[in-house]
């Protein structure tokens, strides 16, 4: 930071590069540019001079009349600050080396807190004579003064001939009624920070800036961050990217001070829990969270079971889809399941030899009764358990007609005593063979199939 200073004998002088941390008290001047009038770095850093008496800043008026406006903005500020007992000033228009990139933008980065650090602000209307000519002072309508407005703990103003108009405090209301700021903001009742981003880009309207894009980087330092100067990507632009920034920004701090909250929450249970064990003190009260901990855990349990619950049926559709892409060869399967048969060969243990309906000889009758279980769960049929003869007739109904005995090749073949074969005697059991017509289901039903013997074994004993 570059500094005017101003000695007892009424030289002034630019002082070295400062670091701000450093600085003497300084005062710091707000104004208007006049175009073409102002005095810059070159006309007092010059190489032919390095200080100005005030008979040199007359004559150099004199060498450069088109200035003189420029030149009574800094008679001004020296004169101000020597009243004040102040020995040094900053003037934008000539402390700042406008020639070197560095410095010019190291100078915009840390003007806010320039115009912060001051002692007194001073604000310069050229275009004001009276206090009556306060409200159309062009000042109030440019970007940059809005910070210098703000960033001061003290601003005065003054009219151009330099008469005292007045400070922040004692015109906060005409202030506030031309610029619509917060009071709370204008007298540093709280602090900037406390404003939201909408609230403050709310202050600049109705002012103006030279470059459009300006009037998003003058709001840099009262936001509070740096943002890099785009110039050339337009006013949208670039407010688009400071409102970005500075949700950033919010985010990170919320986040911060949430854990900072935290920490402090756990190292006070942590010291309660250490004070209540020295104490020898067991907590046996539940902890009671509040309504709104409460609530959370609900709504947290009720996500989670959605969550599930769509899972499941996200996982039962897809296994849905794959059976239907199946399709048929998944229907064999089921089928064949279900009914107790596969695709292999049977083993020759599990054949059964199916032999063709009829009338069942004297050799197959007697292995089927070999063969029947111990103790046969027989199907209802209508058996006629006696000890020997002949079976009695059956009454079939009106209704029903009695079946051809032998099968359906002796349908023509009258039936007599004769030729009815007599009736097995078993034991316990008698079956007559002539009315005995036996199907695989039948002998599945009540034989296991390790009952059953293989016919080839039994054709072979026989």
């Amino acid at each position: 930071m570059r500094l005017l200073e101003v000695t007892a004998s009424g030289r002034c002088s630019l002082t070295r590069d400062m670091d701000h941390r450093k600085v003497p008290p300084y005062a710091i001047l707000s104004h208007t540019w006049i175009h073409g009038q102002e005095v810059e770095y070159e006309d007092i850093a010059g190489s032919h001079r390095r200080a100005l008496s005030r008979t040199a800043e007359r004559q150099a008026q004199h060498r450069a009349p088109a200035k003189a406006a420029g030149w009574r903005k800094v008679d001004f500020c020296l004169a101000q600050i020597r009243r004040d007992g102040l020995r040094h000033c900053w003037i934008d228009s000539c402390c700042i080396d406008k020639a070197s990139p560095d410095e010019k933008h190291g100078a915009f980065a840390a003007m806010f807190l320039w115009y912060q650090r001051a002692h007194v602000c001073y604000v310069y209307m050229h275009d004001v004579v009276t206090i009556d000519d306060l409200v159309g002072s062009r000042w109030w309508t440019r970007g940059w003064t809005l910070q210098e407005l703000l960033a001061p703990s003290r601003v005065v103003f003054f009219a151009g001939d330099g008469t005292k108009l007045g400070d922040k405090e004692s015109l906060q209301h005409v202030i506030y009624a031309i610029t619509r700021i917060s009071r709370d903001a204008l007298t540093g009742t709280l602090p900037l920070s406390q404003f939201t981003i909408e609230e403050k880009l709310s202050w600049m309207r109705g002012r103006q800036t030279t470059f459009e894009e300006d009037w998003a980087y003058c709001l840099q330092g009262i936001i509070g961050f740096e943002m890099s100067r785009r110039y050339g990507e337009g006013r949208r632009r670039a407010i688009e990217r400071l409102k970005l920034e500075a949700a950033r920004r919010e985010l990170e701090r919320r986040t911060e001070e949430a854990a900072r909250k935290a920490a402090e929450l756990r190292k006070a249970k942590l010291r309660e829990t250490i004070e209540e064990k020295l104490q020898g003190k067991t907590r046996t009260a539940p902890v009671v969270s509040s309504p709104g901990e409460a609530l959370r855990k609900q709504l947290e349990a009720e996500r989670r079971r959605r969550i599930a619950l769509e899972m499941e049926l996200a996982e039962r559709r897809a296994k849905e889809r794959e059976e239907a892409k199946k399709g048929p060869a998944l229907q064999s399967k089921r089928r064949k399941r279900l009914h107790g048969y596969t695709d292999s060969p049977p083993e020759p243990d599990n054949v059964v030899a199916v032999e063709p309906a009829g009338r069942p000889g004297p050799s197959g009758a007697s292995d089927l009764v070999q063969n029947l279980p111990a103790q046969p769960q027989l199907p209802d049929f209508d058996f006629d358990f006696t000890s020997s003869g002949p079976p009695e007739p059956f009454n079939y109904g009106p209704s029903l007609s009695p079946p051809i005995p032998g099968g359906y090749d002796q349908v023509d073949e009258p039936e007599t005593s004769e030729s009815r074969p007599a009736a097995i005697d078993t034991g316990s059991i008698v079956i007559d063979e002539s009315f005995v017509e036996v199907t695989l289901d039948d002998l599945l039903a009540v034989t296991p199939r390790s009952a059953i013997p293989n016919p080839t074994h039994t054709q072979a004993s026989q």
